[in-house]
């Protein structure tokens, strides 16, 4: 009987390492989904050096107005028309009495996160354009439009110069 009873709580010891094994195995496997699913859901950025590259326009804009161009009250959403006077063209060909036109949207209640957000008119913005579907937008989203703060570039421009932008721009037509 005492053979039985050892192999009995033996076994019983097995079964509690399995299961904390087993809670430990899932514990780990549910971290990782979360993680991956938090990395999939962050804007991709592009560096500097491609993000100049990718763009037909750089310029340095004024908003000039902020309009609402339509509702869809089923989506709660707005599309808003903003326009910019270009101030200083750095790269491509821009009339300059020409408006620059970005159509954006938003939730009537809030910005959708890494959903492109101008400033208020009278603000002055570096943006990264290209033309997609016959659209003007800004490269890679968000991360082509930074506010300027004087000289300061803001947002996803922190930590960077107009002359080094302008520097990029430089050293990319010289391969050309």
């Amino acid at each position: 009987m005492r053979c039985s009873l050892d192999s009995i709580c033996e076994q019983g010891e097995n079964m509690k390492i399995r299961y904390v094994k087993s809670i430990l195995v899932s514990g780990i496997l549910g971290l990782s989904f979360i993680l991956i699913g938090t990395a999939y859901s962050m804007i991709r950025t592009l560096s500097v050096d491609k993000l100049v590259a990718e763009s037909e326009y750089i310029v340095i804009a004024q908003v000039y107005s902020v309009s609402v161009a339509g509702i869809d009250p089923a989506a709660k959403m707005i599309t808003l028309r903003n326009e910019m006077n270009p101030v200083e063209l750095l790269k491509g060909r821009w009339p300059s009495q020409k408006l620059i036109v970005l159509t954006t949207r938003r939730h009537e209640e809030h910005w959708i996160e890494d959903n492109v957000e101008l400033p208020p008119p009278g603000t002055k913005v570096l943006l990264f354009l290209a033309r997609y579907q016959g659209r003007l937008v800004p490269v890679n989203g968000i991360q082509g439009v930074w506010p300027l703060q004087g000289h300061k570039l803001l947002q996803m421009g922190t930590g960077k110069t107009l002359d080094e932008i302008r520097g990029i721009i430089k050293d990319q037509e010289a391969l050309k």
